[in-house]
């Protein structure tokens, strides 16, 4: 089974913390917060208002390209979620002639399938050809600096996957900036709405804009109407109230950075945590020989999705009184020699 299999959503049974998938439940909170100070901004059309249901181009919806090409002064194709934008990049690649791609560990447990899908093979830095670099990481929270990813950008064509690359899981004061061929984004992490399934690829090199196009068609014929309606609603919201922007980003911040504080309650028995260099939404930690997760019902996920053995990542984008909860249990249930 794939990696990508493996991360599938489970239902599990009655109390049991799901510290698993990566969706950032605090930041959500934060965007409803803002959203609802002007009533409701996710109006709908009817049914009856045919037009707003036919196909939508395979770029993306009009109307919410036009924003967030405004937004990054670069063509945008959006996709159904930020998997399907790298696959497209990664297509893109391909084709202009790219065969060998490096991507570091530990990696987005995505990465390896969809290398595989598109007919690419992983290769060592030295030896590669082209690049896809995660940054802050997916899910260790490493941290490139801007000029380090400049430099990235020297070594041949890049992919920056930019899924936390914004205010809330960036180091305090780091400013985004252009980097790569192609910048992916993804609104499940920059907003919270995981099951909205809406990220999007910045082309800052238009070479690489048809082929990826292409790809949205070929695969899905383009995505939802209703979910990037929603998308646009958004992005035209912070664009016109840039203040409430910034408050949402430093709620969101600040809930994952008092949850983070809640790790350090851990016995090291049970799970040693790894120094992170972001605000990232996870926590990564050695699994120490008195973890038993099972009895404790928390479920987090083993580092082998993550390309690193004996690491476990956690899910901290949760109220802090979640952390601490899981954090109690994780303690009390431990292993005892």
């Amino acid at each position: 089974m794939s990696n990508d299999a493996k991360l599938q959503k489970l239902l599990l049974g009655p109390d049991w913390i799901d510290l698993s998938f990566g969706e950032p439940k605090v930041v959500m909170t934060a965007l409803f917060r803002q959203l609802n100070r002007f009533g409701d901004p996710f109006k709908m059309p009817t049914l009856y208002d045919l037009p707003k249901w036919e196909y939508q181009p395979a770029a993306g919806k009009p109307d919410l390209v036009k924003i967030l090409e405004d937004k990054y002064d670069a063509r945008v194709v959006v996709a159904n979620g930020a998997k399907q934008a790298l696959a497209a990049s990664c297509y893109a690649f391909k084709n202009s002639g790219c065969r060998k791609v490096f991507y570091d560990t530990p990696f987005y447990p995505a990465n390896p399938s969809i290398i595989e899908a598109i007919g690419l093979t992983k290769a060592q830095e030295c030896d590669a050809d082209c690049f896809l670099i995660t940054s802050p990481n997916n899910p260790d929270g490493k941290n490139l600096t801007s000029l380090e990813l400049i430099n990235w950008r020297y070594k041949g064509p890049m992919i920056h996957d930019a899924a936390y690359y914004t205010d809330i899981y960036l180091p305090e004061g780091e400013i985004t900036l252009p980097m790569g061929s192609i910048q992916v984004f993804s609104m499940s992490k920059m907003y919270g709405l995981s099951g909205l399934r809406i990220g999007y690829a910045v082309c800052h090199n238009e070479k690489y804009y048809a082929d990826m196009v292409n790809y949205i068609e070929m695969t899905t014929a383009g995505v939802s109407t209703a979910s990037q309606d929603i998308a646009r609603n958004i992005e035209a919201f912070f664009r016109d109230n840039p203040s409430y922007l910034k408050e949402f980003n430093a709620e969101a911040r600040a809930s994952i950075a008092s949850a983070r504080k809640e790790l350090d309650r851990l016995d090291p028995d049970v799970l040693e945590i790894v120094p992170c260099q972001s605000n990232s939404m996870f926590g990564w930690f050695k699994a120490g020989p008195a973890l038993d997760a099972k009895a404790a019902k928390v479920y987090i996920l083993p580092g082998e999705l993550f390309g690193q053995p004996g690491m476990m990542r956690m899910n901290i984008a949760h109220p802090p009184e979640v952390i601490r909860e899981a954090v109690d249990r994780l303690n009390k249930h431990k292993i005892r020699s």
